[in-house]
């Protein structure tokens, strides 16, 4: 009984020793995978920083050319097409700028009083040309009295707003886009708004949900192809709607369509 007692007892060591020992090589595992990603966050920003370096000076020598009355039309449409490629490789390296900033913490929230509809109504402005030239009518569905004034960051919630208005049109081949806000929960401090961006685009896969807001993933990587992009626009929502404490989802619209949205509980203003 005694031999029994102590095989049991030295067997319980040894398993305790070997969950310790599993317990630290995790510990290290983990260290250095928030490590490496650290550093990969890091070289992203040192690397899209010096990429902006030379493209700023491209994007003002194109612009000036655009206004050479000296040029050819040819020539002006040259200088127009560099124009246009460097702002969209401009965009992009924003955008990587800002993951990056997320993911090391360093992204700065700056709360100040504004109006969400404001928010909305800009976006709208921002992009109805580029609506138009798709021949898709870009919508608001808001209530400007219905929408309270709160204390939140302008910057990022437009950032997330012209994300997900720029990913409907581009997926939308026609028919509309359409941006609602609405009230969803209200305390004497604070106010839940929803912030949504509905199309009439082809829909999302059921199976695919949960993967576009994957890091430089996309739905069907055939629309990497059709439509460009790097698959970090959702990527980019996500993280910054989630950094400002908030929750970003989709909802499938039958038979076509699908409708991102964000929710963001504000402060009221003191």
């Amino acid at each position: 009984q005694q031999q029994a007692k102590k095989k049991l007892e030295d067997y319980n060591e040894e398993l305790e020793n070997m969950v310790n020992k599993r317990t630290e090589e995790l510990t290290i595992a983990k260290e250095r995978a928030e490590s490496a990603n650290t550093a990969k966050s890091q070289f992203l920003s040192n690397i899209s920083h010096e990429l902006i370096t030379p493209l700023n000076p491209a994007i003002g020598y194109a612009q000036i050319l655009m206004l050479d009355n000296n040029l050819s039309d040819a020539q002006k449409q040259y200088a127009s097409e560099i124009y246009s490629s460097c702002n969209v490789l401009l965009n992009i390296i924003t955008d990587l700028i800002e993951l990056s900033r997320v993911e090391t913490n360093t992204q700065i929230i700056n709360h100040q009083i504004l109006n969400p509809y404001d928010l909305a109504k800009n976006t709208i402005i921002a992009f109805k040309e580029k609506a138009n030239f798709k021949s898709i009518a870009l919508n608001s569905r808001c209530n400007s009295d219905n929408i309270p004034t709160v204390y939140g960051d302008a910057k990022l919630i437009s950032k997330v707003l012209h994300l997900l208005t720029d990913n409907a049109i581009k997926f939308t081949k026609q028919g509309e886009v359409t941006i609602e806000l609405a009230v969803t929960a209200q305390t004497n401090d604070s106010v839940t708004i929803r912030f949504s961006v509905e199309d009439t685009g082809p829909g999302i896969n059921q199976a695919l949900i949960d993967s576009i807001f994957y890091t430089f993933n996309q739905a069907d990587n055939s629309n990497t192809r059709e439509h460009g992009g790097m698959g970090i626009g959702l990527t980019l929502s996500k993280r910054l709607v989630e950094y400002m404490g908030g929750e970003i989802g989709v909802d499938l619209i039958k038979p076509h369509g699908s409708k991102f949205w964000f929710e963001l509980c504000f402060k009221n203003p003191d």
